[in-house]
């Protein structure tokens, strides 16, 4: 009623998809390279693939992406079949890539810890483990049920980082307070409580956010030429009005797909620098010191540009695939291009994509996608090289936003 009332004029209506964004929070809180002694691989076993669930697999599958450290998935639900046979549907071309198997367990009995404990298809090596069922009670049984199941198996030499969903706040409350050292020991963290949701600094302007609109402006070619660090707080909200940057935010905030992409390519950030030997497995946020290292290391290192843009390139095909794209071969395109209005390499109602393929194809590609005289003649690679490239700077604009928003024009 307020919504239907209010003067259109003077309000805005943002639409925000709470599982994205909750599993986004997620693994910028617990990251995916956090990994137990001498582990080479991230093993990620998923219990309970509901809404949240189904999500949290499609966003690992990207935000995995490293460097020479395969990823494997295990889903654990009753209704695997089912549930297989709608991700199959929904993302044609994702269990293709990935190395994802479902298994039908009920975790309310001893089928979970059967499966899991399964030598080939089971998750013994898990690195990272989510409980996503729709029941806190359940969750919270389950956690420990795993928990010590693993402390058991490894014999006290490490535990797999174990996140278990509650919704209710005032479980939160309990299972979160500090002095249950029980919990924490057993290595058990819990999420998703309504501050984790719906606080002002996850909902709008967190720091996910921010870099997340950095990234969109380094894809629009909008990133300040001076360091962000050394602008004065007036220099910043210059650029920050200035009309290209205006425009550029409002699409951010309209357009929830351009919006999931820029929050995509930003989540991965720490990811790259991790693969560099930047981050720590325990650290989460990059800091200025770190963009300024990462600057100095592609400067030492002229090779490393185009091995984190294939590491980018990777990153996206996941994404894409997480989204429901499928590879379009050059016969494909001969079909769709004609009939676009906007000539472009992508069929986006058909959810095909030209570059939906290897690092190595890519060139070829282009040189034959030119022979169609496309109105925008920019190179496949353009945008990976670009984001490598940009890290330094997103990530100071990203922490700069933090003390002056895009909203707050002169």
């Amino acid at each position: 009623q307020m919504v239907e009332q209010a003067n259109k004029g003077h309000i805005g209506i943002r639409f925000v998809d709470i599982s994205a964004l909750l599993c986004s929070n997620l693994l910028m809180q617990y990251p995916l390279y956090h990994f137990h002694g001498g582990a080479k691989a991230a093993s990620v076993a998923i219990v309970g693939c509901d809404k949240l669930g189904m999500r949290l697999l499609k966003t690992v599958t990207w935000c995995a992406v490293m460097e020479g450290c395969p990823l494997k998935i295990r889903v654990y639900d009753k209704n695997a079949d089912y549930l297989q046979k709608k991700l199959e549907a929904e993302c044609p071309e994702l269990m293709e890539h990935c190395d994802v198997v479902f298994h039908a367990a009920d975790a309310r009995t001893s089928e979970l810890e059967t499966c899991v404990l399964h030598p080939d298809q089971g998750s013994l090596d898990a690195t990272y483990v989510v409980l996503a069922m729709g029941d806190d009670e359940l969750n919270i049984a389950a956690a420990e049920r795993l928990a010590r199941l693993f402390r058991h198996h490894n014999r006290y030499a490490w535990m797999p980082r174990i996140l278990a969903r509650i919704q209710n706040p005032s479980k939160m409350e309990v299972y979160t307070n500090q002095e249950n050292s029980y919990l924490e020991g057993m290595g058990i963290h819990f999420f998703g409580g309504m501050e984790e949701i719906f606080a002002d600094g996850v909902l709008h302007h967190s720091y996910l956010e921010n870099l997340a609109f950095a990234v969109a402006l380094c894809y629009s070619g909008l990133l300040p030429k001076q360091d962000p660090m050394t602008m004065t707080e007036q220099q910043l909200r210059t650029y920050f009005a200035q009309e290209p940057v205006r425009k550029e935010r409002s699409q951010f905030l309209q357009s929830e797909y351009a919006r999931r992409s820029s929050m995509a390519a930003a989540l991965h950030i720490p990811v790259k620098l991790y693969c560099c030997g930047i981050l720590t497995a325990d650290q989460r946020i990059p800091t200025a010191d770190n963009a300024r290292q990462f600057q100095e290391l592609m400067e030492k290192d002229p090779q490393l540009l185009e091995k984190l843009a294939q590491i980018e390139h990777l990153r996206w095909n996941s994404f894409m695939r997480s989204e429901g794209f499928v590879q379009a071969t050059w016969e494909d395109l001969m079909c769709f291009y004609p009939k676009l209005e906007k000539k472009d390499n992508k069929d986006v109602l058909g959810k095909r994509h030209l570059c939906l393929t290897k690092w190595d194809e890519l060139d070829e590609l282009y040189r034959k996608y030119l022979s169609l005289d496309p109105p925008e003649k920019k190179n496949f690679k353009d945008s990976d090289f670009a984001i490598v490239k940009g890290i330094p700077c997103m990530l100071l604009l990203a922490k700069r936003m933090e003390e002056v928003t895009p909203e707050e024009l002169s």
